[in-house]
């Protein structure tokens, strides 16, 4: 690991993703204190105003507690985000879990809004139906005939890769249910 200016190494995050904090121990003036740390600075013997260290563990505990409601609050945000977009884009229920996973990653960096979310689920879309959607009925797809008319590629006495990858490929609905017949 390459070393920083002065020949520090980067800290480690904080709990909730935050970056360290450095802390003057010294200010001139009270105006000079950020208003969230005034509490800790008492005026000091020689003018001025000082940190007070003792407060150090209990506000550590704090920040640390603070981050970590933070990260829950953000989840449950990106989780309501998540689910107003998916019923927008019509992604199929069982899917939104997965939907939420990815949604994390591609979201990482910045926030996620649900006009943010909704605009990439239908970039997705447009890219391919993918696993998400429910594929269309009707028109263009054949309907499913199960029966003796249509030998199972799955069972063992009419097992047919080619045939497998074929329906695997066009009718994902189908593969499926001879698959688990042939169980």
């Amino acid at each position: 690991m390459g070393l920083r200016p002065h020949g520090r190494r980067p800290a480690a995050r904080l709990p909730g993703g935050f970056p360290p904090m450095t802390l003057r121990v010294y200010y001139e003036s009270e105006e000079a204190i950020p208003e969230a740390l005034r509490p800790h600075y008492a005026p000091g013997p020689a003018g001025g105003f000082v940190f007070q260290a003792e407060d150090l563990a209990a506000t550590t505990a704090e920040i640390t507690r603070l981050g970590e409601a933070l990260a829950q609050a953000e989840e449950a945000r990106l989780a309501a985000a998540v689910e107003a977009a998916c019923a927008t884009t019509q992604v199929r229920a069982e899917a939104r879990a997965e939907v939420l996973q990815a949604a994390r990653a591609a979201f990482a960096d910045s926030a996620a809004s649900p006009a943010a979310l909704t605009e990439w689920l239908e970039t997705r879309r447009r890219e391919g139906p993918g696993p998400w959607w429910d594929l269309p009925a009707g028109g263009g797809i054949p309907p499913v005939r199960l029966g003796a008319a249509v030998p199972n590629p799955f069972a063992r006495d009419t097992l047919n890769l080619t045939e497998q990858g074929r329906l695997l490929r066009t009718q994902p609905e189908l593969a499926r249910v001879l698959r688990d017949q042939a169980r």
